[in-house]
């Protein structure tokens, strides 16, 4: 999702990309309750994202599960759950 604002990712499975969800340089979206698995990178990642959420996703088999770079604000992130990986938040 690259200048796309208010969009809507729920209850999908995505696995076996370099990227599972990527945000960028959006605002208002919401990632909720997917399955995110075997992505390269990161499960889920934010840059330049403002007033998003990810609520209730399942994310494994990534290097990182949640990124999330500086220039990203008031985001909501909650009840992940990252296994095997490790969650950066910079």
């Amino acid at each position: 999702m690259t200048g796309a604002d208010n969009v809507e990712v729920q209850q999908n499975m995505i696995k076996n990309n370099h990227l599972g969800i990527a945000s960028h340089s959006n605002s208002g979206s919401k990632i909720t309750s997917n399955l995110i698995s075997g992505n390269q990178l990161a499960g889920i990642t934010f840059v330049n994202t403002k007033s998003s959420s990810m609520d209730m996703n399942n994310i494994h088999g990534s290097q990182d599960g949640v990124f999330l770079d500086e220039q990203s604000s008031d985001n909501t992130i909650k009840y992940q759950q990252c296994i095997t990986e490790r969650s950066r938040y910079q």
